[in-house]
């Protein structure tokens, strides 16, 4: 026995406006939005530095505020 499952019509029409701000961003060729108020802060680019001995997918780490970050890429 399946369960059935009602989806409004509405929730596949992209003509629906949602109020509010979002952070949107790009990645992997898609686009996606957070809404702001889940944005805990922002962080600007900064130089990133290798550590030797790592998979090609560890760019290496970054210092933020006296700790070690790392920085991946998959």
């Amino acid at each position: 026995m399946q369960a059935a499952t009602k989806i409004d019509a509405d929730f596949f029409d992209s003509n629906i406006k949602r109020e509010g701000k979002y952070l949107t961003f790009s990645l992997a060729g898609e686009e996606y939005g957070i809404g702001i108020l889940k944005v805990k802060e922002i962080i600007g680019l900064m130089p990133i530095t290798p550590v030797p001995k790592t998979p090609d997918h560890i760019k290496g780490v970054i210092n933020l505020r006296g700790k070690v970050i790392p920085v991946v890429d998959f």
